[in-house]
């Protein structure tokens, strides 16, 4: 969890609690800190004082219920006990607000309530029922913020469609529900084939979307081939014992050469991806 305060010794005293119950913490005193650690990863909560040494704690609660990647984030509020406070914390719907000084227990119990609520939450809204990747609304609005840092801080990105060749003709063979082994399948091999910055999503029906975050079209082209292998070594198999072999067409587009945001990346990579199967014709 992220805890943001400038009162130095407060922030100590609640970080030693949360140590103690085994809880990640890391501390910062700044918005832009809050700014920066945020581009860096999604923590499970930010606790969060009114007042930090450079900005308003509302204004930065504000901008992160308006960010697509962080409105489910959690965000509970840590301060004496001020009417005027609690009100500002209600108007920028933060989840709760503890008054300080604070018992130890209930601290504990809101920040473990708090954050497992949000997780399932974004389990719940964020994921593909079938196949546990991000779903496609999700993995667009992942690509339009690697799309900003890219915009913002430079380096190479990419983005490469996957296609299931002749996945019609598997649910009309074997039926819907071999189908859908079929793509959860295919969804492990990915899964357990890319990098770990990497970000993998179903893009709908039998098409997967991967984000390359520091890759350039090299990157996806060398991505392509792996998974290709991959899966060409991995066949789905039914439950009667049919394997069914496995081959994808791929598409791809890097940041700025083939788009300036994430739906002109998806569509010219569906684009590169339509011609493959045309010359795969």
């Amino acid at each position: 969890m992220l805890l943001a305060d400038a009162d130095a010794e407060r922030a100590a005293e609640v970080a030693g609690w949360l140590d103690q119950a085994t809880i990640t913490v890391v501390r910062c005193h700044q918005a832009q800190a809050v700014r920066e650690l945020l581009d860096r990863e999604v923590p499970d909560l930010l606790l969060l004082s009114p007042r930090l040494t450079d900005a308003d704690g509302f204004a930065v609660a504000t901008a992160v219920r308006r960010d697509p990647r962080f409105h489910l984030l959690p965000v509970v509020f840590l301060a004496a006990d001020d009417l005027a406070d609690r009100i500002a914390a209600l108007r920028v719907e933060a989840d709760d607000f503890l008054a300080f000084p604070v018992n130890q227990e209930l601290l504990l119990q809101t920040v473990v309530t708090r954050a497992e609520r949000g997780r399932r939450l974004r389990e719940a809204l964020q994921r593909d029922r079938l196949t546990g990747l991000i779903n496609d609304p999700t993995l667009m609005a992942e690509l339009e913020y690697a799309v900003d840092h890219g915009r913002r801080h430079g380096g190479p990105l990419a983005f490469a469609v996957f296609d299931l060749d002749g996945f019609a003709d598997v649910n009309e063979r074997f039926g819907p529900a071999v189908g859908d082994q079929v793509l959860l399948h295919v969804a492990n091999v990915f899964r357990s084939s890319v990098r770990a910055s990497d970000v993998i999503g179903r893009h709908g029906g039998e098409k997967f979307g991967m984000i390359l975050r520091g890759g350039g079209p090299e990157g996806a082209a060398v991505l392509a081939a792996k998974l290709r292998r991959v899966l060409g070594e991995q066949a789905a198999t039914t439950a009667e014992g049919v394997i069914i072999p496995l081959h994808v067409s791929v598409g791809w587009a890097s940041f700025p050469a083939d788009g300036a945001s994430a739906a002109e990346l998806a569509h010219a990579a569906s684009r590169a991806l339509r011609k493959e199967k045309v010359e795969k014709q």
